[in-house]
């Protein structure tokens, strides 16, 4: 529907409907939160594919190594040719990974929470501890919502988007999308995970760089020349690096990030400012 810029897609009698620019999407009067919204460009629609996927009830995962999606049935994702070789022949490293998704839904509240699954590893006890540190999120996301009050219902939305995956480290954000019934917009809260794969530990902040050193001095020094690089005006004086700082790694770079409403409105979304490695080479836990 062009004038109201809205989507529907149906495959038997499954309906679902998504809105250009919205992060959400109906499913038979069912509304979940996506960390990413339809748009149009160059006169062409772009869905978020695996919200669509998921929603028709297939199976989305990632394969590390050859950096393929993987959709199909659930449990029977498709094998990459190349890369899946464990029947006969090397299987160095890799992992697989695939999204769960845990619902609830009553008077009180309702929650929608994607989060991934780590299979295929080659060690089953760094995998157990991976899948842990993801489990024990997942159920504190739960017990976002006010318990006690039932004037408004509220909904939990979580996503979440692998930033690195490589065969020692591994590291991601989640976005937890909360909204009470009424309300002008949700609210939005991110929450990073790195996870050092030779030991299944989280790794904190401090975990990054040498022993010993003022990282957060260093680290200060370079944000305070990123925030004067912004196109925009902060909510408040920059004040450096938080005790329990949130970041999340990329391939190219460390992204230190603060909530919405510290620095920057909901329009903005929180602020996040990335480092790139060679900025911090000399400091890195080697």
């Amino acid at each position: 529907s062009p004038a109201e810029q809205k989507v529907v897609l149906t495959k038997g009698d499954k309906v679902i409907g998504l809105t250009i620019g919205s992060p959400f999407l109906n499913d038979s009067d069912n509304i979940s939160g996506m960390d990413v919204a339809p748009i149009i460009r160059n006169e062409y629609t772009y869905l978020p594919a695996r919200y669509v996927a998921e929603a028709f009830g297939y199976q989305v995962g990632w394969d590390q190594n050859s950096r393929s999606v993987l959709v199909g049935p659930p449990g029977n994702l498709p094998k990459n040719p190349e890369e899946d070789t464990r029947n006969g022949q090397k299987y160095e490293g890799k992992y697989t990974i695939s999204t769960g998704n845990y619902t609830e839904d009553n008077e009180k509240v309702g929650i929608d929470i994607k989060y991934p699954v780590f299979t295929n590893m080659d060690d089953k006890g760094i995998e157990n501890n991976v899948n842990d540190i993801i489990r024990e999120r997942i159920d504190s996301y739960k017990t976002f919502y006010h318990q006690d009050d039932e004037t408004y219902k509220e909904s939990i939305f979580v996503t979440y988007e692998i930033t690195k995956k490589a065969e020692d480290v591994l590291s991601l954000y989640f976005v937890i999308s909360l909204y009470t019934e009424g309300a002008a917009h949700p609210n939005n809260l991110m929450d990073g995970v790195t996870v050092d794969l030779k030991t299944g530990k989280e790794l904190e902040l401090k975990d990054l760089f040498k022993e010993d050193l003022n990282y957060k001095q260093i680290l200060n020094q370079i944000l305070h020349q990123k925030i004067e690089e912004l196109d925009y005006e902060l909510f408040d004086e920059f004040k450096g690096i938080e005790e329990e700082q949130g970041f999340y790694m990329t391939d190219s770079g460390l992204v230190i990030y603060y909530q919405e409403y510290v620095y920057t409105p909901h329009a903005v979304g929180p602020l996040r400012l990335e480092i790139s490695y060679d900025e911090i080479i000399a400091y890195v836990a080697v």
